[in-house]
C-alpha cells in the first residue's frame, strides 16, 4: 500500500514538474534558467499560483531588477549557457580561439586558454564588437611586461620598432618609459604613429635648431645628416652603414654652435674638419696625397 502511494505521488510530482515546464514554456522561458536565478523563480512560482497568462508574466518580467539591469545581449547569454549548454559551449569555444587569434594578432606571442576564455564570455555576455574585443584586450593586458621581456611581436611589435626608427630618423633620444607609453596610446587608439612622428620632429626641432625649416618642409634629420654621412664614409674609407647621426663628428658637425648662435657645418668645412681626424691619417688617400706632396718636393729639389 506504501509503495503504491509513493508510486502515486511521484506520477504527481512528474505531471506538476511537466505542467511547470510547459508552463514555462508558454512564457517564453525554460524552467530551468528561471529555477536559476531567485528573483525569476519566485516571479514564476506566482504565475503558476494565479494562473497568470504569458501576456501579464511578461509585464510581470520587465519590472524585475534582473530584466531592468540586464542587457539583452546577458539575457540571451544567460538563457542559452541555462537551456542549452551543449551549443553554448560551441559558442563559447569559438569565441575563444576568435580571442586568441586576436591577441596573437595584436601581441605576437600565445594568451593562456583560460584568459581568452574568460574574455570570450565577456564578450558573448556583452555584445562585444571586434573593435571592442580588442579594446579589452589592449587594455587588460601587461603591455609593460611584455615590453620590457622583449616578447612584443604582431601588430605591438611593429608599432614598437616604429617608434624606435622614428627616433633614429629624426636623431633625439627617447627612453624606454617614454616609449612604452606611446606604444599604449597608440594601441588603445588615443595616438597614432603620426602623432609620434609630430613629437619626434619638435624635439629634432629644438635640438638641431639652424634645420627647422628643413624638418618643417617634410625632411628628418636622417636626411639631412645623409651628405655629411656620405663625405665622411669616404674620407675616411668607412662603411656608411655603420655611420650615423649618433657618431660624434656627425654630432659636432649638425649642432655646432658660435657665439652662442646656432652654426653647423657646411660641407667643405666638414670635409676639412674630417681630414683633421686621426683616421684619415691611414687611409689610402693620405697615403696618396703624403707620396704626391712627396713626390712633387722631390721634384722641386732635384732629387728626380
Amino acid at each position: 500500500m506504501a509503495e503504491e502511494k509513493q508510486t502515486r505521488e511521484e506520477r504527481r510530482a512528474e505531471r506538476e514538474a511537466e505542467e511547470r515546464d510547459d508552463l514555462a514554456a508558454e512564457y517564453g522561458w525554460s524552467l530551468k534558467f528561471l529555477n536559476s536565478n531567485k528573483e525569476l523563480k519566485r516571479l514564476f512560482n506566482q504565475a503558476v499560483e494565479g494562473s497568470w497568462s504569458p501576456q501579464r508574466f511578461v509585464a510581470e518580467l520587465r519590472d524585475t531588477k534582473w530584466f531592468q539591469n540586464t542587457a539583452s545581449t546577458t539575457r540571451q547569454f544567460l538563457v542559452n549557457q541555462q537551456t542549452d549548454p551543449a551549443s553554448w559551449q560551441q559558442d563559447v569555444d569559438r569565441m575563444t580561439a576568435h580571442v586568441r587569434d586576436t591577441y596573437g594578432q595584436i601581441f605576437g606571442v600565445p594568451l593562456t586558454k583560460k584568459q581568452a576564455s574568460r574574455w570570450a564570455k565577456q564578450s558573448m555576455m556583452f555584445g562585444w564588437t571586434d573593435e571592442q574585443i580588442k579594446d579589452q584586450i589592449v587594455g587588460g593586458s601587461d603591455i609593460r611586461k611584455l615590453y620590457q621581456r622583449k616578447a612584443l611581436g604582431g601588430t605591438a611589435g611593429q608599432v614598437k620598432d616604429q617608434i624606435r626608427q622614428l627616433a633614429g630618423r629624426y636623431g633625439v633620444s627617447v627612453g624606454d618609459k617614454w616609449q612604452m607609453n606611446q606604444l599604449e596610446n597608440i594601441l588603445s587608439g588615443d595616438n597614432t604613429i603620426d602623432g609620434v612622428a609630430g613629437y619626434m620632429k619638435e624635439l629634432a626641432k629644438s635640438k638641431y635648431t639652424a634645420f627647422a625649416d628643413q624638418l618643417d618642409a617634410g625632411k628628418t634629420m636622417e636626411d639631412i645628416a645623409d651628405p655629411y654621412v656620405q663625405s665622411m664614409s669616404q674620407l675616411l674609407e668607412l662603411n656608411p652603414q655603420n655611420l650615423g647621426l649618433k657618431d660624434a663628428t656627425i654630432q659636432k658637425a649638425l649642432t655646432r654652435r658660435l657665439e652662442g648662435k646656432p652654426d653647423p657645418m657646411s660641407l667643405s668645412q666638414f670635409e676639412d674638419f674630417v681630414r683633421k681626424d686621426k683616421r684619415w691619417m691611414y687611409t689610402d688617400q693620405a697615403n696618396e696625397q703624403f707620396s704626391t706632396a712627396a713626390h712633387d718636393l722631390a721634384q722641386q729639389w732635384g732629387l728626380l
